[in-house]
């Protein structure tokens, strides 16, 4: 087997693992807090981070050449992955992957901006496409009686957004800092938040709010009884491991040709919310799905 072959089987084993890691955080989120979830998941990849350096005898430097553009990186982040979660509690699997892989289309509106790159026509028109789509995934005109547009929409989108910017940022400091480092600086502040943000919300007076962000700040950390401690296991090593799979794949591999077979995840995820919550996808939302995932195809390969 050639090296690329490997490469691509490595990219749908990364697709597939954060597909379970969405589904499991779906699975167990109403016995879970969002930030216990992400305290755990960064916790498990500080320490397999520290291991592999360990082992291998490198350099390792905790602290970014670039200080505020890391935390920038760790704040947005960890603001996507709050996002994204909260999302997967109210929409199903497949609408919220769908609209996660917007992404690319946030990339090209958003690169002549931040790193300087001309958005050409056709990447306008994939841009578009994208749109399109999310249109009819959502629904947004009405044309469906049995799909509605909610505000919990915005909150994969809202991820998306967040994940553009962190891909952007990561562009302007390319040579500074290796992946893994990146990884950690990022691992370290989703700790320091998750932590923190619920000592400033005690101290701030957000317990006895009833507004959506007092609640995720007060929700209860569980860890009584062996299926909490096993959900978070699970989660954390599944998105750990998808991380890992993914590096290997890109070391392995042209971008180019490995960036389409990311969207093996919403195949993953609509499989999964078929087998567990029953869900139908309408001919609608198929189609935006498919628009979605060609212009994303279409954009990723302009952009490497």
């Amino acid at each position: 087997m050639t090296d690329d072959r490997r490469a691509i089987l490595w990219v749908l084993a990364g697709a597939t693992l954060f597909a379970s890691q969405d589904m499991l955080i779906k699975l167990f989120g109403d016995r879970l807090s969002l930030l216990q979830i992400i305290f755990f998941r960064s916790l498990l990849g500080v320490v397999l981070i520290g291991l592999y350096y360990r082992l291998t005898g490198t350099s390792l430097r905790i602290i970014s050449p670039f200080p505020a553009l890391a935390i920038e990186r760790g704040v947005l982040t960890f603001t996507g992955h709050i996002l994204l979660f909260s999302a997967l509690l109210r929409l199903p699997l497949v609408e919220v992957t769908a609209l996660y892989f917007t992404y690319p289309a946030f990339i090209g509106l958003l690169a002549p901006l931040i790193v300087g790159r001309r958005t050409r026509y056709s990447e306008w028109l994939a841009i578009g496409a994208a749109l399109f789509g999310v249109f009819l995934l959502c629904d947004v005109v009405g044309w469906a009686d049995d799909l509605v547009m909610s505000p919990a929409h915005f909150l994969p989108i809202a991820c998306a957004f967040c994940y553009t910017l962190v891909v952007l940022l990561t562009k302007k400091t390319a040579g500074s800092d290796t992946l893994l480092e990146q990884s950690l600086h990022v691992h370290l502040m989703a700790m320091i938040l998750a932590i923190g943000l619920p000592v400033v919300g005690f101290f701030g007076g957000a317990y006895g709010s009833v507004s959506p962000a007092a609640a995720l700040l007060s929700a209860p950390w569980h860890m009584s009884d062996a299926m909490t401690w096993l959900a978070l296991l699970l989660i954390a090593a599944s998105g750990v491991a998808a991380m890992f799979c993914l590096t290997h794949a890109y070391r392995k591999g042209q971008p180019a040709q490995l960036a389409p077979f990311e969207y093996f995840m919403i195949v993953a995820s609509l499989i999964y919310g078929t087998l567990i919550w029953h869900d139908v996808v309408t001919p609608q939302e198929c189609i935006g799905i498919i628009l979605i995932i060609l212009s994303g195809i279409y954009l990723t390969r302009q952009m490497q």
